[in-house]
């Protein structure tokens, strides 16, 4: 594990209020990190702050926004062929401490070999308290054990986790170059969902890292989604549930038809007549990407 070879992808949109912090807590890494920025057309300087700040990092300049998912794929892409054994997969928005990585990768080292990803803890901007959006994550029903050991202070060193989001990563290479990593379908929110899905059709598990740590700064959302997450709240939903290979395609399709019935009684009822009528109408195309995941997608 002292000889593996580490690339952090990071995507930056329009992120130069947090790179300053960002970029320090990268280079404070007790394991060396080959860094990989990929922007997706930033306006705001971010591309000559990483130029002039990180000079050691590597800039993949898209000119435009292609979406989390793609923008990450590109960057993996570049670690991969450049010899990555593992790769950290972190936001803009986040920052680690010097033993987040270390203590990922001992609890990877010493996992079997159907552990493919492991997350640390992911607590707030101030790292006062856990971070909103990974407390969903963590119910016993997600995260077996963890509470309750939380709170009786008796932590294993990790935990089981079948869904955390995808704000700090760490995957081996291996398993991306059988599985692929994020879908193309999502251009932003679900694809880090839809991977665990595919995770766990291929028979792999992700772990919670207990002792490792990241701090999430959501500049004051609260854990709410973004402007962009809001407008495109309901297709991320549809998409996930379409998309989940675990299931046959019939199930998932009473599952978007259940989830319109909700929209309804919102309220929401011609968006929920749209949804319907897009299932079913690119039903063929859904099947198809369904088809393409199981097989293993290409980056």
């Amino acid at each position: 594990m002292n000889q593996c070879k580490v690339f952090c992808i990071v995507i930056t949109y329009n992120g130069i209020q947090w790179l300053s912090r960002h970029i320090d807590s990268l280079k404070k890494s007790k394991v060396p990190l080959e860094v990989v920025f990929v922007d997706n057309g930033s306006i705001d300087g971010t591309q000559d702050f990483i130029k002039t700040n990180f000079h050691e990092a590597y800039l993949i300049d898209l000119k435009e926004n292609l979406g989390f998912g793609k923008a990450n794929n590109i960057g993996v892409k570049y670690a991969i062929e450049n010899g990555a054994d593992f790769v950290f997969l972190l936001n803009q928005d986040a920052y680690m401490e010097e033993s987040t990585l270390s203590n990922c990768l001992k609890v990877l080292s010493q996992a079997d070999e159907k552990v493919a990803l492991v997350s640390p803890v992911h607590l707030n901007g101030k790292g006062s308290a856990l971070d909103i959006g990974f407390q969903r994550c963590i119910s016993d029903e997600l995260c077996p054990g963890y509470v309750s050991d939380m709170a009786l202070n008796k932590l294993k060193s990790s935990y089981l986790i079948y869904s955390v989001n995808a704000a700090a990563w760490l995957l081996k290479a291996e398993v991306i170059n059988k599985l692929g990593l994020f879908s193309e379908a999502f251009f932003h929110y679900g694809e880090d969902i839809n991977f665990q899905q595919r995770l766990k059709y291929f028979g792999y598990r992700a772990l919670l890292v207990t002792d490792a740590f990241i701090l999430h700064d959501r500049y004051g959302r609260k854990g709410e989604k973004s402007e962009l997450g809001k407008r495109i709240e309901i297709k991320t939903s549809q998409m996930t549930l379409l998309m989940n290979i675990n299931e046959p395609f019939r199930a998932t399709l009473k599952k978007v038809l259940k989830y319109a019935g909700l929209l309804i009684f919102e309220g929401k009822v011609s968006k929920s007549l749209s949804m319907i009528f897009d299932t079913f109408w690119n039903r063929k195309k859904y099947k198809n990407w369904r088809a393409e995941m199981k097989k293993g997608l290409s980056l």
